[in-house]
């Protein structure tokens, strides 16, 4: 299924929550809350971390592609909530992608005093009309890629809550373990390469077991891996791409066991 804009924006603000999980080296938790009304036909995304503040900039990176069709189930704004460990207020924001002039873009909104609480955390929201099925697709399939990476002290969460007049409801979808089973002295480049080891071993259209019946060890994948920096590209801050490639080679005639034989595409 091909990612609506909806959900490719949504991603990039998801990745955004991770990045700054990584950047705070502490506990957080990623959260993932669709909230929908059965008073209204627009659903509200919620994406939500604990850890550090945001520093604005890396919303500058979104990108508005809009056409007739998405113009009718979003509104190409996105409300940004976000505060710092040492800040005294938290602070509102709302971005409109559909201004060409960047410095219209990004309005502040009036703030709120902490009132002495220790807080921290950001939190992006936006409504669209999208079909809620469609969402939780999406999001599911692309958290499953997202814990192929084992990014350690990250507890990712995918909700989805309904209100009523009578009786409110949170369903949790989707929940993942911030350790992930790995070591505390696995390097991010090691995890990387060991949860796409575990993803490559569950192929075919069965991605909730490895196949034992063509992979009996992890010695027949050739895996390699590198890491690239571009002070260009991402604006000098020290940042790395770290990119890990497996090769391996299946069977000729996979036996009736092989997960292979469930579907020929591999996700």
């Amino acid at each position: 299924m091909e990612n609506s804009l909806i959900q490719q924006i949504c991603q990039n603000l998801i990745c955004s929550a991770i990045q700054r999980c990584r950047m705070s080296e502490n506990p957080c938790r990623l959260s993932i809350l669709l909230k929908i009304s059965p008073d209204s036909d627009h659903q509200i995304i919620q994406i939500s971390n604990t850890g550090v503040g945001s520093s604005l900039v890396e919303f500058q990176d979104l990108h508005y592609k809009g056409n007739r069709l998405c113009g009718d189930k979003w509104d190409g704004t996105v409300d940004i909530t976000t505060t710092s460990i040492a800040d005294e207020e938290i602070y509102h924001y709302k971005l409109t992608l559909k201004e060409r002039v960047g410095a219209k873009r990004l309005t502040r909104l009036s703030s709120t005093p902490k009132k002495g609480a220790k807080l921290s955390g950001t939190e992006v929201s936006l409504s669209t009309s999208e079909s809620i099925d469609n969402l939780v697709r999406g999001f599911t399939c692309f958290l499953k890629m997202v814990i192929v990476l084992k990014i350690d002290k990250v507890a990712v969460e995918l909700l989805v809550a309904c209100a009523t007049s009578l009786i409110p409801s949170c369903e949790t979808l989707f929940l993942a373990s911030g350790d992930i089973l790995a070591p505390y002295s696995m390097s991010n480049i090691e995890r990387l390469i060991s949860g796409f080891e575990d993803h490559v071993l569950k192929h075919g259209s069965n991605l909730d077991k490895e196949c034992e019946s063509c992979f009996s060890s992890r010695d027949y994948l050739k895996v390699g891996s590198g890491v690239a920096s571009s002070t260009e590209s991402l604006r000098n801050t020290g940042q790395v791409l770290e990119a890990v490639i497996i090769i391996t080679e299946l069977p000729e005639q996979p036996s009736p066991s092989c997960l292979i034989t469930c579907g020929t595409t591999t996700k």
